[in-house]
């Protein structure tokens, strides 16, 4: 056992003995968990509890052997805003577990805590002291949280994007309904693109006009009645 209790560390010991099972550094000054110690491959109890811990890095628990090493850790009582992703990943292997006390800040980024906890729930010993400290629903049960009461919802497009779909959702509709009365009343549009534009379709002049000149020579169709119409014969 290696006991370093109420000493002022500010930082994880350097020097271990090798084969140290039980590390007991509670009542310090620790400020963050960095950085590799390769004694640590050895620890199966880790006591951090009543420190000043804000981060604890990735490579910390790199450090941490699987299946036989860390079985018990205490980190409560610390300054944590949140849980490692890396602490995460290593529930599996420890059978206790105590992050309760802590400085959680709470908002919808902390939701995936509350289905984390309830996986975890057997190894958290402390589950009741896990409360959001900081941010929304401060003193409530990270365990207890509701996606409604921390304003979770999915994310809204935004107002200029509903405008924008909605523009081009007209467009689309407009563009539609055009083509479909071109194709519906196509010898009528041809008329109206006569008369308004002075447009004119040259297959409508017929083979048996040739050697005449119109200025205009519209076929306009009512059902199966064909009326062709003719204007200013040169």
């Amino acid at each position: 056992m290696y006991s370093c209790e109420s000493v002022h560390l500010t930082h994880l010991p350097k020097n271990v003995p090798p084969g140290t099972q039980i590390m007991l550094l509670k009542n310090n000054s620790i400020i963050e968990l960095c950085g590799r110690y390769p004694y640590l491959r050895n620890v199966t109890h880790l006591n951090l509890a009543f420190n000043h811990l804000t981060r604890i890095c990735e490579s910390f628990f790199s450090s941490l052997s699987k299946g036989e090493g860390l079985k018990f850790l205490d980190i409560s009582y610390n300054k944590l805003s949140g849980i490692p992703v890396a602490l995460r990943n290593k529930i599996d292997y420890i059978h206790s577990l105590k992050i309760g006390s802590n400085d959680f800040y709470c908002d919808c980024n902390m939701i995936w805590m509350k289905s984390w906890l309830e996986e975890a729930s057997n190894s958290v010993e402390d589950i009741k002291d896990v409360k959001c400290q900081e941010g929304l629903m401060i003193g409530t049960k990270i365990s207890k949280l509701k996606d409604v009461k921390m304003g979770c919802y999915p994310k809204k497009i935004p107002d200029w994007g509903i405008a924008l779909m909605a523009s081009f959702g007209a467009f689309l509709v407009i563009i539609g309904l055009l083509m479909f009365i071109t194709i519906r009343k196509w010898q009528e549009v041809k008329f109206w693109l006569y008369k308004n534009f002075d447009i004119i379709d040259k297959r409508d002049l017929g083979e048996n006009l040739d050697g005449k000149k119109f200025d205009a020579l519209i076929s306009y169709r009512y059902g199966i009645n064909l009326i062709k119409l003719f204007t200013t014969i040169l």
